[in-house]
């Protein structure tokens, strides 16, 4: 897995949808309690749309033991979602300034 620059491993893509991990392991919670294995997921999903393309994130917090799954709702994390996507929106405007698809095709093709 590839680290990205806020330690997020990425992890699978396909054309709707990217997803990365962060490993956070055991984690102390408030009180002193100790939280199983913890892993965050961020997902950024992709939906082609008349006028552009919408572009949504959001972070879950998924513990091992007792499995749970729960989406990341704090002002700070939501903060963090919010510059993440409009990082996005100004290179993917960028790229449509410059004329670049961001496509790459494989050159040693036929």
């Amino acid at each position: 897995m590839a680290q990205t620059t806020e330690n997020f491993s990425f992890v699978s893509a396909d054309g709707s949808a990217v997803l990365f991990t962060l490993d956070r392991g055991v984690v102390v919670q408030e009180g002193g309690r100790v939280a199983p294995h913890v892993v965050l997921e961020l997902r950024v999903g992709f939906k082609p749309q008349s006028e552009g393309l919408e572009v949504t994130a959001w972070e879950e917090v998924v513990a091992d033991f007792p499995s749970s799954r729960q989406r990341v709702r704090s002002p700070k994390e939501l903060e963090n979602l919010q510059r993440l996507l409009d990082k996005i929106r100004a290179d993917l405007e960028a790229q449509s300034a410059g004329g670049d698809s961001g496509i790459k095709r494989d050159s040693s093709s036929p």
